[in-house]
């Protein structure tokens, strides 16, 4: 069984081993302040637990003029041993629920083209969006 729940703060440097496969540019030992920092700004974790953390999800509520509320899925990330077992599923599944029980009718999140058929597969619709960027320094 999939237990999703909340990560305490003193199994995150845990979670940095799944992090840092999707997110290899993060340095451990500033890992759990950045999550602190971006705690402050609503960035909630979850994590996927067999029962062992095996998959990570950071999320946050987000209310902007052209969506009005939804979740954003920062990071979902199951650790390479542990893919093709349902943590995504689970991690996803949960998600859902929990912006039903707030009433927020969307979930965002930006996706590697080699995983947009998981999340098709899970529900989520490819909107169309363009998601571009301009690197400042």
């Amino acid at each position: 069984m999939i237990d999703v729940k909340p990560i305490p703060d003193k199994e995150l440097n845990q979670a940095f081993a799944i992090v840092s496969q999707l997110r290899p540019h993060l340095d451990a030992g500033q890992f759990t302040p950045r999550v602190a920092g971006l705690k402050t700004q609503g960035y909630l974790v979850f994590g996927a637990y067999i029962p062992e953390l095996a998959g990570y999800m950071g999320l946050r509520e987000v209310e902007t003029l052209a969506r009005g509320r939804f979740l954003h899925i920062d990071d979902l990330i199951v650790d390479k041993h542990s893919r093709q077992s349902g943590i995504g599923s689970a991690l996803i599944h949960f998600a859902k629920s929990f912006g039903l029980s707030r009433k927020i009718q969307h979930i965002f999140l930006d996706s590697f083209p080699e995983s947009l058929d998981f999340y098709l597969k899970t529900g989520f619709s490819d909107h169309g969006s363009i998601l571009v960027k301009s690197t400042l320094f």
